[in-house]
C-alpha cells in the first residue's frame, strides 16, 4: 500500500513537473542534433539513464558474488560426492575385516581341536 502511495505521489510531481518545463532545446549528440524536445523529456532521460547505470554497477558485485558462491556451492557438492564414496570405502572394509575375523576364528578353532 505504501509502494502505490509512493508512485502516485511521484508521479504528481514528476507531471507538475513536466507541465512547468515545457520550453524546447535541442540536444547534440556529437554531430547529430535533436531539436525540439521539451526540458522535461531531456530531464527525465538523463535521470533514468543515471539510474540504469547505478543499477548496472549496483548488479556487478551482485554477480561476482552469485558466481562465487556457485563456486562454493560445486565444491561443497563434490565434498559430499567424496564423502560419499569414503563412506561406501569404509564400509566395503569393514565387511572385510569381519570376513577376515570370521576365517581367522574359524582357523584358530580347528588349531585349538588338533591339540
Amino acid at each position: 500500500m505504501i509502494v502505490i502511495i509512493f508512485a502516485i505521489l511521484l508521479s504528481l510531481e514528476i507531471a507538475y513537473f513536466a507541465t512547468q518545463n515545457v520550453s524546447v532545446i535541442s540536444l547534440r549528440f556529437g554531430s547529430y542534433v535533436l531539436t525540439g524536445v521539451p526540458v522535461y523529456v531531456a530531464l527525465l532521460c538523463a535521470l533514468l539513464l543515471g539510474l540504469i547505470i547505478a543499477w548496472i554497477f549496483h548488479l556487478i558485485p551482485s554477480f561476482s558474488s552469485h558466481v562465487a558462491l556457485h563456486g562454493k556451492e560445486r565444491e561443497l557438492k563434490e565434498a559430499d560426492r567424496e564423502i560419499a564414496q569414503l563412506t561406501k570405502t569404509i564400509h566395503q572394509l569393514e565387511l572385510d575385516n569381519a570376513r577376515l575375523r570370521v576365517k581367522a576364528g574359524e582357523e584358530e578353532s580347528s588349531d585349538e581341536k588338533s591339540l
